[in-house]
């Protein structure tokens, strides 16, 4: 495997979804561009979780050898546009365990999902109203991406050579 090796969620099929509309890949849900806090986004995933259950999108990555998950999520520009102020709440599961969320995400703002994922077999984005209870939320995924990334080398501390007693000092 070969260092920043990405995949895009919008590139694979979930295993399972479910939601009032979607999920949409690369577009909403009219064929337009993902746009997200004024940025458009070339790749990325759309959906809208129904008023009683998240939307969620369940991957199976047990094939793949990525070590992260990236994602900005946040309301569709539109939607914010409809309804300033509402909430909606992210989440993201590694092997049905809860990894990040931000719950009741204010509508133009976008939160960073960083995840690690190494080892794992399934990935489940879940996508819900806010606590303000309205269903206003078509909601992306920007950028998600599944990534490999090498481990960083442990730093070597600097030598205080003040300090160093130099074999040819010794007897």
């Amino acid at each position: 495997v070969t260092p920043a090796k990405e995949l895009y969620l919008s590139d694979i099929s979930p295993k399972r979804a479910t939601a009032f509309a979607g999920p949409f890949y690369d577009k909403n849900e009219q064929g337009e561009s993902l746009l997200l806090d004024e940025t458009t986004y070339e790749k990325g995933v759309w959906t809208h979780p129904m008023s009683n259950q998240e939307a969620e999108s369940i991957y199976d990555i047990s094939n793949y050898d990525y070590t992260m998950f990236y994602a900005i999520a946040g309301k569709e520009q539109k939607y914010v546009n409809a309804l300033p102020g509402s909430l909606t709440t992210f989440r993201v599961y590694v092997d049905g365990v809860l990894a990040d969320e931000v719950v009741d995400l204010v509508a133009g703002e976008t939160y960073i999902f960083k995840v690690d994922i190494a080892g794992a077999s399934e990935l489940k984005l879940a996508t819900g109203v806010g606590s303000d209870d309205l269903t206003c939320d078509g909601s992306i995924w920007g950028d998600a991406k599944l990534r490999y990334e090498t481990p960083a080398e442990p730093e070597t501390p600097p030598v205080d050579t003040s300090k160093a007693l130099y074999l040819s000092d010794a007897t």
